[in-house]
């Protein structure tokens, strides 16, 4: 739900007009999501060079999912979150659940 989520807001994000935002995907299963398999998810889902795919290291997992206040825990326990901000003011809206790409896109247009 999240990648086909996300593929939509990377190709809505080529229209015109549209905000100048990155997208970030953040794996929590390094074990199973290799850099093989992002650089295939990635291919597969045409991602533009707007959309970087983050794995660390099975051990090092858990201090990334901190950093985004993404308690570390069994996979089946992540929800799908979002942020929309500026990474360089560090200001950011957290959106916890299923949102579709237009959601996204209508938070984003709002964004300072």
């Amino acid at each position: 739900m999240t990648q086909a989520t996300l593929g939509d807001l990377d190709r809505d994000l080529a229209g015109p007009g549209a905000p100048p935002l990155t997208i970030l995907s953040i794996t929590v299963d390094p074990a199973r999501d290799t850099p093989e398999v992002l650089a295939r998810s990635a291919s597969d889902m045409a991602a533009s060079a707007k959309w970087d795919w983050l794995r660390a290291a099975p051990s090092e997992t858990p201090v990334l999912l901190t950093a985004f206040g993404v308690p570390a825990g069994p996979i089946e326990a992540h929800e799908n979150v979002y942020f929309l901000g500026d990474l360089a003011r560090g200001d950011f809206t957290r959106i916890t659940g299923n949102a579709s790409a237009e959601d996204l896109m209508t938070l984003a247009r709002q964004l300072p």
